[in-house]
């Protein structure tokens, strides 16, 4: 151990067969630790490579190594016999000399195993949790998917420019992370939700075809698919068309589904919002699974809309679809359910039915019937939770592994009762139209939607000055407030606005779909809870 003090050139593992019988240096982590009576074998990790170092001189090995002590060995690199599954498992460096460089004390979790963890564990000791092979993996693609997003954007032309993270606070200021520049001035900055207003500014500036990987900030509750710190790439093109962009987002996903996934039956479908409302109850349906609500008034005889479920379901199946089905609605729902060739149900009126138009019902086996005595949107969209819960405990079959779906055609504007005001779909610089009646004004807007999952949003921008001042206006936004919060963006708009557009994608989002994801955490390298806390650094925290 007393000669190896200085640093020295490590094995290279690309070139690993080449230094067989060769004597080499190798620093790495210790993964495993075999102690036999006249031999040590310690398996080291260096990234993600795994090789055995075979210690038959005891007197080399410190009792202070332990599990993930970060050592230097030195020794000539054989080939062995080899069982394992683990690459290079067929190598191993005869030691001669061995020295500790950093003691790892007892571990909080384990890093050789693949048992779960708990997640508040998960995110406290992060940096160890990161060592672990399938969440490193994972960082590493990561980094391989944002090098061909960039490599992508750039050979089509486009230009990456950084805007500004110090930027003004928004209207709707509770969802801004606030910077105070001076403790004692009433003055704020604020972290962007998103670059909206500064990648429309370089388009005013000029430029005609932008793209970022940008960092945003929403103080807004977490869930599965949302942090309050994120990426998303950010795209926006001027003198441009709806079809323009989405054949280009087209392109990139065919680029990026063949590269990292191999997967080239790209069938990207087209609905309109009120279509996907109507037949899937949601403006993000999951095209996988093959059902939509249904009309069973033909069948019923009055106003009933819901789902036949056209695969065989057994008695335990049903008992938990019936608990599902009342968080939603209660008892005012009915179900009709085909068991032992007997009819179960809750509708009193089915036996009075034409049994003709009725036997639809069952013209699979074990069929299941959920229906609501309605037919309104309300109705619709709750049903749409409905059959994502579905989803998640029946086994329907798949179509296809990723569905494709762009949501067109969006209104503008949506009456918040609460609030008692208009608000907007997407965001106010989005082109419209307006009507007398606010709410039948369309948005040339657009969202992709992968599995379910809202990848994407963008919009052909409003260049009409007045336009977007009748916009803030229709907002319930004073003069005064436009003048306050919008009006270097009002300004900018007056000397030369070229028409533009643009679109964002969630960077992890994306991610989530093709590494099959279930939670946004596993492919953020540092993330936070659901509270909004840092684990790891014990933050937020009070300043002294």
């Amino acid at each position: 151990m007393k000669n190896l003090k200085k640093s020295y050139q490590n094995l290279n593992f690309n070139k690993v067969y080449d230094f067989l019988d060769k004597k080499v240096f190798l620093y790495g982590f210790v993964h495993h630790i075999i102690s036999l009576k006249n031999v040590i074998f310690l398996t080291l990790r260096y990234e993600n490579y795994l090789i055995q170092a075979t210690i038959k001189d005891k007197n080399l090995f410190s009792k202070e190594i332990s599990l993930e002590s970060v050592v230097l060995v030195h020794g000539i690199l054989t080939k062995k016999p080899s069982k394992k599954d683990y690459q290079f498992s067929d190598l191993e460096i005869v030691t001669d000399d061995i020295c500790l460089l950093s003691k790892a004390k007892q571990l909080p979790i384990l890093i050789n195993s693949n048992d779960k963890i708990h997640e508040e564990l998960e995110l406290k000791y992060r940096y160890l949790y990161l060592r672990r092979k399938e969440i490193n993996e994972i960082m590493l693609f990561r980094s391989k998917f944002i090098f061909e997003v960039r490599k992508f954007f750039v050979q089509n032309g486009f230009f990456e420019h950084e805007t500004p993270l110090i930027s003004v606070p928004t209207l709707n200021g509770a969802n801004d992370f606030l910077i105070s520049c001076d403790l004692n001035s009433d003055k704020y900055f604020a972290l962007p939700q998103s670059p909206q207003t500064w990648k429309q500014l370089l388009m005013f500036s000029g430029f005609t075809k932008y793209f970022q990987i940008a960092k945003c900030f929403r103080n807004e509750d977490s869930r599965s698919d949302r942090q309050i710190e994120f990426s998303q790439l950010d795209i926006e093109i001027a003198f441009t068309s709806e079809k323009e962009i989405v054949n280009l987002i087209n392109k990139f996903l065919k680029f990026i589904f063949k590269k990292f996934l191999n997967y080239s039956n790209f069938k990207i479908e087209s609905l309109t919002f009120k279509k996907a409302l109507f037949l899937y109850g949601s403006d993000k349906p999951d095209l996988r699974y093959d059902f939509k609500i249904i009309d069973f008034f033909p069948y019923l005889n009055q106003k009933a809309i819901g789902f036949l479920i056209d695969i065989e379901i057994n008695s335990k199946q049903f008992a938990k679809i019936k608990e599902e089905v009342h968080k939603f609605f209660q008892n005012d729902y009915f179900f009709l359910y085909f068991e032992n060739q007997k009819v179960v149900t809750n509708y009193q009126n089915f036996f009075n039915l034409d049994q003709k138009k009725a036997a639809f019902l069952f013209k699979v086996k074990s069929p299941l019937a959920i229906f609501i005595l309605n037919n309104n949107q309300d109705t619709r969209n709750i049903l749409g939770l409905f059959r994502q819960t579905l989803i998640k405990n029946l086994n329907f079959l798949k179509k296809v592994p990723y569905a494709f779906v762009w949501i067109k055609k969006w209104p503008m504007f949506y009456y918040n009762k609460l609030e008692k005001t208009y608000c907007c779909f997407h965001h106010p610089f989005t082109k419209t139209k307006l009507e007398k009646n606010i709410l039948k004004s369309k948005s040339e807007a657009y969202d992709i939607v992968i599995n379910g999952y809202e990848i994407g949003g963008g919009s052909l921008r409003n260049n009409d000055v007045k336009l977007q001042k009748e916009i803030f206006k229709i907002l319930g936004i004073s003069d005064a407030e436009i003048d306050y919060y919008f009006g270097y963006f009002m300004e900018a708009m007056n000397y030369g606005c070229p028409p533009h557009g643009g679109i964002a994608l969630g960077i992890e989002r994306l991610l989530m779909v093709i590494l099959n994801e279930s939670s946004i955490k596993n492919v953020i390298l540092f993330p936070k809870t659901s509270k909004k806390d840092c684990l790891l650094t014990d933050s937020p925290l009070k300043i002294k």
